[in-house]
């Protein structure tokens, strides 16, 4: 610790990126004062907002740490004429009087720059602009996320990978998402598309974010917009696959000079269907034994999420921030498993597995937030409170069946798994401004986990129910994490940026299961350094390289003992012998007219693969856990290409070839070779109507001791413009044939191997409706749930 507290106190004597203030004041034809007016700061290069402010009762503005680069300001009052004036910032300056003219005439509004490129390359990250999407409309996040350059969604075991790496954690507006695995994609597959604005794909983050998730980050930034005033949206779809849909969302925000309330509520429901084939052959002693099972499953998912947020900000320096959030899953599926089982020592036998299962997730959230900015320099407090209430009650009912197809025995069986997590984080956040080319960061957090897992299994014996000892275990996890960062930005000229970052984490975590006390007795202490560099080397050419270590820690489902069963013979379960993995991660990116090149490589150290099957020998069943690998590298060489094919037509493709070395106690070593291609094609038809086609292909890759076959699909969306600022959409999602299908090489050398194909609902077809009401350029109320922004993500 003696050591982490030199090197910081080293790094605040250091100088760092250039900041400077912008200032001015805003009169109307009289050379009076006008309070009130929205002054925004733009991007020169793409229009998006840098920051903004709004001007007191004399007119004044000040807009503090601003980059020395070319702006945009755009200065707006209601009955004045829009002005905007380009800037370029070299050191503190004024703009001096700003006169507004006052509207006579309605007049155009005017168009700064042009739309958006479908791909931008950031110092540290990939953005996808995904807003206004044809093809989108009336889908969710999740399949937005399919779309996206690099992005695996793996359906089967609810699992997302970036460039070929897994354990990616996911942001929704700068906030880690802070559930379950299985909540995380019900609420990316429940969230309404036409939200989202853009992507942000990190693949190597910087030291200010939390070191956990060797995939990096995924933040999914949603629309926002800039002035006083109230605005909000609302969003109703409708559609039909193998079952209905329906979904409707609303946002709103009331900003005032000192006072901003915002909140946004959803409701979706999605009738679906699955359908998974299983295929188990084992050897054993010269006995073969090959099960097949046809799992039938009807699930209907809803979900309720709601935010309220309270911004108050007395001054100019000060903002005081609350937060509630919360959101309410169910999962409701009846599922029909038929088993055959053939020996070739035993007679054949049949089994119907009748399941009635209910998932029910409950989430609250509280936020705190205190900030305080003044021209160079500045400080944040966040407190939360998070608290998940997760259960699952199933019934199982099993009819077994002997060769001559005669009812032989009846099984029934109840499972309950109960599940409350409490979770509390602190965290404080400065920066300063050292000298005219440098800015530090630094930062605390601690937080605090507890977990209890009580899961039952009761077997009717006798006309009454009786616990299963197997299968009955309660379980606790006390988790506490620690953490010190700091990061330097040095631009020593207008074409270089440096940054240089180091974190310190501290965890325990401890699981007693029933009376064992200790079974999971984890404490680490790392540093987690990063290095990024971005270099200007001509007006449309530049690079970037980067550096970072990161650890996956074992998530709170993959510790806890828990069980669902598929048949008699397969079922799910933790592992309380999993360890964290460690990672080292490379990136050179180079980004020419808009193309983007880059290779990257990742070195996992007893990286953990979720979901792999193994054999339990004793009772010949199969059982899914997650398990620790030697380890796991990858190597990835990739391309963005956006094409203009004519006027109407634009076109981005993105191809990133991998290379993955995998060691295994349970299979060796095993090397693969594969790809993932992401196509987007648009087309303005007219000023009213745009298309837009679509679609994914990932080749057979591998990971554990399985191996996933090539995954693909095609979507496409037709939009048209109302009036009103308003839109109606259809959109045909999955047009091919989803199939997922996972399975273990069948080896001769090897007693057990697998082939489970998992189908999904196809050729969804849906229609949406999008009206934005109210001033239609409103800031959004921030989110200010800083400090717990990272530990949902362990919720998986």
């Amino acid at each position: 610790m003696r050591t982490l507290i030199i090197f910081l106190c080293c790094l605040f004597s250091l100088t760092a990126n250039a900041q400077y203030r912008l200032t001015g004041t805003v009169v109307d034809e009289q050379a009076e004062g006008l309070p009130g007016v929205n002054v925004m700061v733009l991007d020169a290069v793409d229009s998006s907002l840098v920051k903004g402010a709004v001007s007191d009762i004399n007119g004044q503005f000040e807009l503090p740490g601003l980059a020395g680069q070319s702006y945009v300001v755009a200065l707006r009052y209601i009955g004045f004429e829009t002005k905007y004036q380009t800037v370029t910032l070299q050191q503190d300056t004024d703009l001096g009087v700003i006169t507004l003219q006052t509207a006579s005439t309605a007049l155009e509004e005017v168009v700064v720059t042009a739309k958006k490129p479908f791909y931008e390359q950031k110092i540290d990250r990939l953005v996808v602009n995904v807003e206004d999407s044809p093809s989108n409309a009336g889908a969710t996040a999740l399949e937005v996320l399919e779309r996206s350059p690099g992005v695996q969604v793996d359906r089967v075991n609810n699992e997302l990978a970036l460039n070929g790496k897994k354990e990616v954690m996911v942001m929704i507006d700068g906030k880690m998402s802070r559930q379950s695995a299985d909540a995380l994609m019900q609420m990316l597959n429940s969230m309404n598309a036409g939200n989202v604005a853009k992507i942000e794909l990190i693949t190597n983050p910087p030291a200010k974010y939390e070191a956990a998730g060797t995939g990096g980050i995924i933040n999914i930034q949603t629309i926002s917009s800039v002035e006083l005033g109230t605005t909000g949206s609302i969003n109703v779809n409708a559609g039909y696959g193998d079952g209905e849909k329906s979904g409707v969302s609303g946002s709103f925000s009331n900003q005032k000079e000192k006072v901003s309330l915002f909140g946004d509520f959803s409701f979706n429901r999605d009738h679906t269907s699955q359908l998974v084939t299983n295929e188990r052959v084992i050897r054993k002693a010269g006995e073969t034994i090959d099960a097949f099972t046809i799992n039938d499953r009807d699930p209907v998912k809803t979900n309720f999420n709601s935010k309220l947020g309270l911004n108050f900000t007395p001054d100019r320096k000060t903002t005081v921030g609350f937060l509630v959030a919360g959101f309410y899953d169910m999962w409701d599926m009846d599922a029909v498993t038929n088993t055959v089982v053939n020996s070739t020592m035993e007679p054949a036998t049949q089994v119907t597995l009748e399941t009635d299962e209910k998932g029910r997730g409950s989430h609250v959230m509280g936020n705190f937030h205190l900030a305080r900015e003044s021209e160079k320099s500045g400080w944040d407090v966040d407190f939360d409170y998070l608290y998940y209430g997760g259960t699952n009650t199933t019934d199982y009912r099993n009819s077994f069946f002997d060769n001559n197809d005669a009812l032989s025995d009846i099984e029934v069986l109840q499972s309950n798994k109960v599940t409350p997590v409490h979770i509390a984080v602190a965290s404080f956040n400065f920066h300063q401004d050292l000298g005219s080319k440098a800015k530090l960061e630094a930062g605390i957090k601690g937080i605090r986990s507890t977990l209890d897992n009580d899961v039952q299994l009761d077997r009717l014996e006798n006309g009454v129910f009786e616990p299963d000892s197997v299968f009955t275990e309660q379980s606790d996890l006390v988790e506490h994490i620690g953490a010190a960062y700091t990061e330097l930005t040095y631009q020593p000229d207008a074409k270089t940026r440096l940054n240089f970052g180091l974190r310190y984490e501290y965890s325990q975590t401890t699981l007693d299961v029933g009376t064992e006390k200790a079974v999971v007795d984890l404490l680490y202490n790392e540093l987690f350094p990063s290095v990024f560099l971005s270099r200007q080397l001509a007006e449309e050419t530049s690079v970037q390289l980067s550096y970072g270590r990161r650890i996956t820690r074992p998530s709170f489902n993959d510790l806890a003992p828990f069980f669902i069963f598929i048949d008699p013979f397969t079922f799910f379960n933790g592992n309380t012998a999993l360890r964290p993995s460690l990672s080292n991660n490379l990136k050179a990116s180079i980004n020419y007219k808009g193309y983007t090149g880059f290779v990257e490589y990742t070195n996992e150290q007893d990286a953990m693969a979720k979901f792999q099957p193994v054999l339990v020998e004793e009772t010949d069943q199969q059982l899914f856990t997650s398990i620790n690998l030697a380890y796991r590298n990858t190597l990835g060489i990739g391309i963005s290409a956006p094409v203009k094919i004519t006027s109407n037509w634009e076109a981005n493709f993105n191809v990133i070839g991998l290379s993955r070395s995998i060691m295994s106690e349970q299979n060796g070593s095993n090397t693969q070779q594969f790809v993932n291609i992401n196509m987007n094609q648009s087309f303005k038809l007219n000023d009213q109507y745009s298309m837009e086609l679509s679609g994914f292909y990932n080749s057979e890759s591998l990971d554990g001791v399985t191996k996933t076959a090539a995954l693909y699909n095609l979507n496409f969306g037709l939009q048209k413009k109302l009036k009103n600022d308003a839109n109606i959409s259809f959109s045909v999602n999955n047009i091919l044939t989803f199939k997922n299908r996972v399975f273990i090489p069948g080896r001769t050398d090897v007693n057990f191997f697998t082939d489970t194909t998992y189908e999904f609902e196809s050729r969804i077809f849906k229609v949406s409706y999008k009206y934005r009401f109210g001033n239609k350029n409103i800031k959004r109320g921030k989110d200010n749930s800083k400090a717990s922004e990272e530990i949902k993500s362990r919720m998986n």
